[in-house]
Formats: C-alpha cells, sequence, structure tokens
C-alpha cells in the first residue's frame, strides 16, 4: 500500500510518499511536474512489488522442488 501526503504551504507542495524515504518539493507553477513524479513513483512501486511477488513466487517454487524432488508442484488434495 502506498501512502501520499500532500501539503499545500504558500504555494508549495510538498509531497511525501511513505515508500523508501521519498520526498519531493515543487512549486505550484509546476503542477504537470509533480503530477508526473507522482505518476512515475506510483509505475515504479506497481512494478517493484510485481518483480517482488515474482522473486517469492520462484523462491518458493525452487524451495518445494527441492523439497520433493519435483520439476513440478503438483496440487496438493487436503481431503
Amino acid at each position: 500500500m502506498q501512502y501520499v501526503t500532500v501539503f499545500d504551504l504558500d504555494n508549495y507542495l510538498i509531497i511525501d510518499c511513505i515508500r523508501g524515504a521519498r520526498a519531493a518539493l515543487f512549486t505550484m507553477r509546476e503542477p504537470a511536474l509533480w503530477l508526473s513524479t507522482i505518476q512515475k513513483q506510483s509505475s515504479e512501486f506497481k512494478r517493484e512489488r510485481h518483480e517482488d511477488n515474482a522473486r517469492a513466487s520462484r523462491s518458493v517454487e525452487a524451495s518445494l522442488q527441492e523439497i520433493t524432488g519435483e520439476v513440478e508442484a503438483k496440487p496438493r488434495k487436503w481431503f
């Protein structure tokens, strides 16, 4: 989850993205710049999250393969 806090202080925006320790300061005269920065950080966050999930999935698959000796994990029947 990503939180973005925006404060307007005398024509300045402080955009604090609580993720990493990223913070940015832009003037209101540059709205396209700060908007594109927020969008870029959001897409970077989604890409990093997707890569983290893919890495975790590969790690789990490798662990199962090591434990079971099977190349492809088979679904388990619980009932």
